[in-house]
């Protein structure tokens, strides 16, 4: 069997659905399925179509419908091959709602043989949206972290052990909705001096890099570190204490799930994505920026307090989002599209 991966991005970039992509083509290989990963950011359309049309692939996998899956559901036509859409956050949250792309995502998971979402709410969005039951599979995204030596970047970027810090993992794009951490933890730093915020992820809008910058310009409290090497993010989660994630659209994130799974306190905003991750015993979920900012008063009062709190992040991480788990349900999938006459 042969699959091709259309993804809308990839390593070196450090985002989502690349982080997505590289754990399963992980899963694929130690099945013996033979794959091919396409990042659709570095390639012209005829460059994508004349890779998979020589590939000839069975399977094509695209990961997110709006920006992979266009693409993909012509190379099914081309190639004969058979198609699942993997829906990673905005095609589920934002395209699907847009005037102007909502017919494209359906036409997408019309033609597409099966579609994977990542927790049971994104499900319900499918099913009212018509999408037939069967044809949806929810698959868990899973952690796993490249095993590397631990590197202390609170000593690389000289904050003391006292600081209380901050961190935000993501690729920098409007939808991450950064001025809303900013303004709070601004506010918060009057009431606690000794707090520092890290920032790490590849640039992806322009605008919200030049913005980014406009915040942080003078702030000596605030480091922003690029994109930092995979072998190196799991020593960052570890250097942190409070894991913070304000976006507007979050379908499972990765970064917050590797959060949990580092006994880190996260809080993150109410919505679907990131509400299927956290409860009242494994995190905060907070609603508007007033209550962004009761939370983060309780966390600066009750730091030492929470440690069954990061205990039970870590355990249902351990449990409920497991590498084998997400393993056996791809490739059980695999298995029953490359069946299909």
């Amino acid at each position: 069997m042969k699959a091709l991966l259309l993804t809308p991005t990839y390593f070196p970039q450090l985002t989502g659905n690349a982080v997505t992509v590289d754990r399963i083509s992980k899963h694929l290989s130690q099945a013996g399925i033979t794959f091919s990963v396409l990042n659709l950011s570095q390639l012209k359309k005829e460059q994508v179509i004349r890779e998979a049309l020589l590939f000839q692939p069975d399977i094509i996998h695209a990961f997110h419908a709006y920006k992979s899956g266009r693409i993909a559901q012509w190379v099914k036509k081309r190639a004969g091959s058979h198609l699942i859409t993997t829906m990673t956050g905005t095609d589920l949250n934002i395209d699907l709602k847009s005037a102007k792309k909502k017919k494209l995502v359906l036409e997408v998971l019309e033609n597409s043989d099966a579609i994977t979402v990542f927790n049971e709410a994104a499900h319900a969005v499918l099913l009212e949206a018509g999408i037939p039951k069967e044809k949806i599979t929810i698959i868990h995204q899973s952690v796993s972290f490249p095993k590397t030596p631990y590197k202390d970047f609170r000593q690389l970027l000289n904050i003391s052990q006292d600081k209380v810090v901050f961190l935000m993992v993501g690729a920098i794009r409007r939808i991450k909705n950064m001025e809303l951490a900013f303004a709070v933890l601004k506010e918060l730093k009057h009431r606690f001096p000794g707090i520092h915020l890290i920032i790490a992820g590849p640039v992806i809008e322009d605008d919200a890099f030049r913005k980014l910058q406009l915040h942080i310009a003078g702030e000596n409290w605030v480091n922003y570190m690029g994109e930092v090497p995979r072998e190196n993010i799991r020593s960052l989660f570890l250097s942190a204490d409070v894991f913070l994630n304000t976006s507007f659209s979050e379908s499972e994130s990765n970064a917050m799930l590797e959060a949990l799974s580092c006994r880190m306190i996260v809080v993150g905003k109410d919505i679907p994505g990131n509400s299927s991750l956290l409860t009242n015993d494994t995190g905060f979920l907070f609603s508007n920026k007033k209550d962004l900012y009761r939370k983060m008063i309780y966390i600066m009062n009750n730091l030492k307090s929470l440690s069954s709190m990061r205990q039970n992040a870590a355990a249902r991480a351990a449990i409920d989002f497991q590498y084998a788990k997400e393993q056996d349900g791809y490739l059980e999938l695999y298995k029953i599209i490359s069946k299909i006459a």
